[in-house]
């Protein structure tokens, strides 16, 4: 999926920056596994970083949004 398109997908997406380079372009990916199981998740174009699974595009989201900043926050981030 393209980054456009998943943004284009997504009314209103907000997510948090990436925790490791603190990117504020994510976008939203999607994977077929087998057959029949999609499964979402946001991506960091910048440094690769990907977030849990979801089933749904707003788990995915919400899996990305709810994390702990303190504890994953890059040293070499500028806050």
């Amino acid at each position: 999926m393209k980054e456009q398109d998943a943004k284009e997908r997504l009314p209103g997406f907000d997510d948090k920056p990436c925790p490791f380079c603190g990117n504020n372009d994510s976008y939203l990916d999607e994977d077929v596994l087998g057959e029949t199981l999609t499964v979402y998740f946001v991506c960091c174009p910048i440094c690769e970083a990907e977030g849990p699974l979801g089933l749904t595009t707003d788990e995915a989201l919400w899996s990305w949004n709810r994390r702990d900043d303190t504890h994953n926050r890059s040293p070499w981030r500028t806050p």
